[in-house]
């Protein structure tokens, strides 16, 4: 398991020393950039919306490819760019192999086949297959740490007790009101106005799962996340009891 996460890590963000069975044209024209991409059907704005490395759905967030017609492509996920490189499309064998500064994807070219709703990219790494759909797209895809970001307050909270002999908190909640920052920080004020709570907010970049961290003791409390543009729903889960907290973005 841990061996194929990294090689889709490294698929996904093409960090990569070497390379097998491709041209010597092929590694020179990604070298140096003298490529012609302009008529190749991979050029434009890809959304990824499946990876599958063996038999293990792997999707990563909100992840997106841009494919340039000078050759060069970036990618990320959501607004957070995390690769700079190039790529070179062979018409002829239809495979599509990348380079970040100057060095060749390790794991060597995709095939690619392109439909009708997008395009697919195929190949072996470390001998497990690895399949990306994607979809052309005129926008980048938003993932849950763009959409989060802002002002928000609480609307309602609900805490079910999850044993029988057990009663749940009354106030679990000590907030009314919560910030977002895109410095990945977070302040949460009481009925007040008055901040009373600072730390680090962090989402997983495979699941809809938060972290909040306490700058005051380092406290880690995770939260299943729904969210929407208007609306941000939090559950955390323990032996004893769910929390439920709905909050509404403040304009």
């Amino acid at each position: 398991m841990k061996r194929r996460i990294s090689a889709l890590s490294l698929m996904l963000t093409f960090v990569s020393a070497t390379i097998f069975g491709q041209s010597y044209s092929d590694i020179a024209n990604l070298k140096t950039g003298d490529y012609d991409a302009s008529a190749a059907p991979v050029v434009g704005l890809w959304e990824v919306l499946e990876v599958i490395v063996g038999d293990e759905k792997l999707t990563p967030t909100a992840k997106w490819f841009h494919l340039l017609s000078d050759g060069s492509m970036t990618s990320g996920n959501g607004w957070v760019q995390n690769f700079d490189g190039s790529f070179n499309y062979d018409r002829d064998t239809k495979k599509l192999l990348q380079a970040s500064q100057g060095t060749v994807d390790e794991f060597g070219a995709f095939d690619v086949t392109i439909t009708k709703d997008g395009m697919v990219w195929k190949r072996l790494e470390m001998e497990t297959p690895v399949k990306v759909t994607l979809k052309k797209v005129d926008k980048k895809p938003l993932a849950p740490w763009d959409i989060i970001i802002g002002n928000w307050e609480v609307e309602e909270q609900t805490i079910n007790s999850n044993k029988d002999d057990h009663a749940p908190e009354d106030n679990f909640v000590n907030f009314s009101a919560i910030y977002f920052g895109w410095d990945r920080r977070f302040k949460k004020y009481d009925e007040t106005g008055k901040r009373i709570e600072t730390g680090i907010w962090h989402i997983e970049a495979h699941s809809n799962w938060i972290w909040l961290i306490s700058d005051k003791d380092n406290t880690k409390t995770g939260f299943d996340l729904d969210l929407s543009t208007k609306s941000l729903k939090l559950e955390h889960k323990t032996e004893l009891q769910t929390l439920k907290i709905k909050l509404l973005r403040d304009k």
